[in-house]
């Protein structure tokens, strides 16, 4: 945790770190198909800009993902620029009356004078995951009769067309 507090409006407040794999993991944990292969790494500036602070990121991550077409798994590389606006929750009000525009994409809230920057990290780049999640642009998955990974082979199975 940051303490907002502590950055400045005159000198950047700069952070090079990692998550580590286990932390990665832990945020991830609903997504029992994806987990982290290496620690992700982080350059983050803050500075405050008095309504609320600047964020400047770059994140590099590995994640091993199974891809939803053919269920094998593989590895994605990330290399994710963050820009973002934070801003002290009760600058909007109570935690319930929070109502956030289009325009306001960019800010994240913070609560306490905390900044929980790794979490703010970890779900800038869990936005960046594509839908689907694939192993190759072409996967062309499983067959629905014989289960074959029709990436590896090709099968002979007559597939109904469903309408």
């Amino acid at each position: 945790m940051i303490q907002s507090n502590r950055i400045s409006t005159t000198k950047k407040f700069v952070v090079d770190a990692e998550i580590s794999v286990k932390d990665v993991d832990a945020f991830f944990a609903d997504d029992e198909f994806c987990h982290a292969t290496k620690p992700l790494k982080y350059h983050a500036t803050l500075i405050n800009k008095k309504k609320f602070i600047a964020l400047e990121a770059d994140i590099q991550a590995e994640l091993e993902h199974a891809c939803d077409r053919c269920g094998e798994s593989f590895i994605r590389s990330y290399a994710h620029h963050v820009t973002l606006k934070l801003v002290e929750a009760s600058s909007f009000g109570t935690k319930d009356e929070i109502v956030l525009e289009a325009d306001d994409l960019d800010v994240v809230t913070y609560e306490n004078s905390e900044i929980d920057l790794e979490h703010i990290l970890l779900e800038s780049l869990f936005l960046e995951f594509d839908e689907p999640c694939l192993c190759r642009e072409d996967c062309k998955g499983i067959c629905p009769v014989c289960r074959q990974n029709l990436n590896e082979k090709a099968c002979n199975c007559v597939v109904p067309e469903f309408n």
